[in-house]
């Protein structure tokens, strides 16, 4: 269900926070800030001090503390089984959090979808005979960062064209619409290192192909796989944060639509 305000959020059918029958509690959502990273330092030897790696964040674990009162404690009791329980069930698939803040302007509000697991509820029911239930939801995003809302770039022609991450982190939550020409369809990203996607044979004269940057797929749009036409030197690039140089080559289009991601 789609969020329509501020301060609200949603996991799967459950939408909870201001106006809903799921309440954030105070403190508010744990686990906003930025995870402790996973390093990989090393000692010096037979000196003082570590010599820093490539530190790489981890998990997110977000903490969601909910209330909700009802009508009497048996209908508080199937609230909790009914919707909170089903809400943060185990998967075996990732789920999607959508979280609703305000922002400056209030009329522009900071929208962020996590991408993970729900890892179990807590119940606290020391209030269920005034038909209250409080909760703590566990939602562990295995992609730390958070992400905003669609963008699509215009159907750019052959050439250099320029799309702009707003974000603050990398991206390659990044899908690739290429439109044949006959040609070997290359997209090159200049400011991530000259990193390319690369075909390796050519994609006919109107021909679709889908690639999606995240899950390393191309498909056509039927779904159907095409991995094999990408040449065994194929670059998986990503969109770094704010503007990104592309050139297109051997093809007569590409649209690039992505999520900005922040940290």
């Amino acid at each position: 269900m789609p969020i329509s305000a501020d301060w609200q959020g949603n996991l799967r059918a459950l939408t909870f926070g201001a106006g809903t029958d799921w309440e954030i509690e105070p403190p508010g959502i744990g686990g906003l800030g930025i995870p402790t990273a996973r390093t990989s330092d090393a000692e010096r030897g037979d000196r003082h001090g570590d010599v820093g790696g490539s530190d790489r964040l981890p998990r997110r674990i977000l903490s969601i503390p909910l209330v909700t009162t009802r009508t009497s404690p048996g209908a508080a009791w199937l609230a909790l089984e009914q919707e909170a329980k089903v809400a943060f069930a185990e998967s075996s698939a990732d789920l999607e959090l959508d979280l609703r803040l305000p922002a400056v302007p209030e009329t522009d509000p900071v929208v962020r979808r996590f991408y993970g697991r729900a890892r179990g509820l807590s119940e606290d029911l020391s209030l269920l005979k005034s038909s209250t239930v409080r909760v703590l939801g566990t939602f562990e995003a295995l992609d730390p960062l958070g992400y905003g809302d669609e963008i699509s770039s215009d159907v750019e022609a052959p050439g250099t064209f320029t799309v702009d991450n707003i974000g603050t982190a990398s991206s390659d939550r990044v899908v690739l619409h290429f439109v044949g020409s006959g040609g070997i369809p290359v997209l090159t990203n200049a400011d991530d290192d000259g990193l390319a996607v690369i075909f390796g044979e050519a994609l006919g004269a109107g021909e679709e192909r889908i690639v999606d940057l995240r899950a390393a797929t191309v498909v056509d749009l039927a779904g159907d796989d095409f991995y094999g036409e990408l040449s065994p030197v194929n670059q998986w690039t990503e969109l770094r944060p704010g503007e990104n140089e592309l050139t297109l080559a051997g093809a007569t289009s590409v649209v690039v639509t992505f999520r900005p991601a922040y940290r």
